[in-house]
């Protein structure tokens, strides 16, 4: 067949024929005009044998061609497309589905949860003709805002469905009544919606109308796992309405806290999973952290032995937790949450200090210091800029005019400790010594000291912050507000636990320290003739 003709029939019988089976997916028009285009294109592709590969291999070569060509989209919108694979597994797993249960995402991006929910099925069900009718036509169901819709369909077809239930539409302006047995979704974050009005609690808020949304498109007895971002499970107003209506609503709640820098490098946005079944209740709500998931985190994830995700799977929906460290779980009785505002955050409940005697709230020992202006209201004098690394702790960054300093800043003395709360969870914390008094940090910074510094030594409560058992007790306390970034405030500075040294203790913590602050001078004295030997 001649190339020209080649493309004739694709044009006139294979096209119209896909876009009546698959309609939506492609346009109306096949979008290569020149024959020998075509011709080139169908050489290069008979080379590969499709017909041999599993879905597996086609899926996965379809999703990098998405990661690829979705490069110009924003980060945050990449976001809402793809949710790390060993997360889809874990909620899939969570829910269960089943052949002949309808299986809904109404926020599906291109179609993650959907394809693992309909492999899920299909490898643990003997497929007759009729049961594979129902799984490839009356299984799958879900709607994507964007065109991306296109795309799930398309990813849904390489996979198996035959039918493809996914729609192109605002599935805010669609609210379904008790249709679906399992819901699955990532739903978008921090949007607005003018659809608010259709649901029980009207928002404008698009995480109050999702859950909403989805409680509401599921029939009773139905299971539910979706993502939420972490202030979901404290914040207030409509929020706080929607989590009241959850916790009346279902049965078997269980909250499952993800680390920070999961979802990087599409959004470093800090998540939560709820996992609940609807109607019905349990006296008590369930809450696990989850700290190593098999990789590590942030944008190059890299495989390691060290995964959660299996040890939370296998006990999520059970009476008893023992065996997992209690200090990573806790069952708390619906009456004390709802006397904590319906909160969902475990560390409302517990203690995640480690397990010390005599321990005390640090609250209760420091008070805040430093003294808050404004450089600019003294143009004409200099002031020491100061900084903090996780590495050298408090350090001079440079000297500049009060006239070129337009933000608000903080004096510090001698024995203040000071953090950016945006960094302490990886030690970004450092003590002021005697030369950098009367220098100033940033506003934005943290500056505390102890109120009886006999009792309590600066030099002594630096050290214990900067351990790392502190800075995993950082970082759970500084996800409360679902901050992108690490952030710690006074307050939740407060809420740790130190043990008090004794009088012994201290005693001989004094003597360790005068040799590491010699020791530290004799490296400064040995840097200062390094440089005056070693002249560029």
């Amino acid at each position: 067949m001649l190339p020209r003709d080649r493309l004739t029939y694709v044009n006139d019988v294979v096209w119209p024929t896909m876009n009546q089976l698959y309609g939506g997916i492609f346009g109306h028009s096949f979008p290569i005009s020149s024959p020998e285009i075509f011709d080139d294109i169908v050489a290069d592709l008979s080379l590969l044998n499709f017909s041999g590969a599993d879905a597996d291999v086609k899926g996965d070569a379809f999703e990098y061609f998405l990661k690829n060509a979705y490069q110009g989209i924003t980060i945050k919108d990449l976001g809402e497309y793809f949710t790390p694979r060993n997360i889809v597994r874990m909620m899939v797993s969570m829910v269960d589905p089943k052949i002949g249960e309808k299986v809904y995402d109404p926020f599906c991006g291109t179609g993650g949860f959907l394809i693992e929910a309909f492999r899920y099925i299909a490898l643990r069900t003997k497929l007759t003709p009729e049961l594979s009718s129902i799984l490839e036509e009356r299984t799958i169901y879900g709607s994507e805002i964007t065109v991306t819709a296109r795309v799930a369909r398309m990813n849904m077809i390489l996979y198996g469905d035959g039918h493809s239930n996914v729609v192109q539409q605002d599935s805010f302006a669609h609210p379904k009544d008790s249709k679906y047995d399992v819901l699955l979704t990532n739903p978008p974050y921090s949007q607005s919606t003018r659809h608010g009005n259709l649901y029980g609690i009207p928002s404008k808020n698009g995480d109050a109308i999702a859950i909403q949304h989805c409680l509401r498109a599921l029939n009773p007895g139905g299971r539910a796992a979706f993502l939420v971002k972490e202030d979901f499970l404290t914040k207030s107003g409509d929020v706080g309405n929607v989590r009241e209506i959850l916790l009346n609503s279902v049965k078997n709640l269980t909250v499952i806290s993800l680390p920070r820098r999961l979802f990087e490098p599409y959004t470093p946005t800090k998540t939560s999973i709820i996992y609940f079944k609807k109607d019905g209740s349990r006296t008590k709500a369930f809450f696990f952290v989850v700290r190593k998931v098999g990789h590590t985190l942030g944008a190059r994830k890299v495989s390691r032995p060290e995964n959660d995700l299996p040890k939370v799977l296998e006990v999520f929906d059970e009476e008893e937790l023992s065996q997992i460290p209690p200090t990573d779980t806790a069952i708390i009785p619906l009456n004390e949450v709802k006397n904590k505002s319906n909160s969902l955050w475990l560390y409302d409940y517990i203690d995640a200090t480690p397990q010390i005697e005599e321990g005390v709230l640090l609250g209760q020992h420091v008070e805040r210091s430093g003294n808050r202006f404004r450089p600019s209201d003294y143009p004409d004098e200099t002031f020491s800029i100061l900084g903090v690394s996780n590495t050298i702790g408090v350090f001079l960054n440079e000297a500049r005019l009060g006239s070129d300093i337009k933000q608000s800043y903080i004096e510090v003395m001698a024995g203040d400790l000071v953090y950016n709360p945006h960094r302490v969870n990886v030690g970004s914390l450092g003590l002021v010594t005697e030369e950098l008094e009367g220098g100033i940090v940033s506003g934005i910074y943290v500056v505390f000291r102890p109120k009886c510094p006999s009792r309590l030594p600066p030099e002594y409560l630096y050290h214990i912050l900067k351990r790392k058992p502190y800075l995993q007790l950082i970082n759970a306390y500084d996800s409360k507000h679902g901050a992108v970034r690490s952030n710690l405030n006074f307050e939740q500075l407060s809420r740790i636990k130190i043990r008090l040294p004794s009088p012994e203790q201290l005693e001989q913590f004094r003597k360790v320290h005068a040799r590491y602050q010699q020791a530290n001078e004799e490296m400064r004295i040995a840097q200062e003739e390094l440089s005056s030997v070693v002249k560029i």
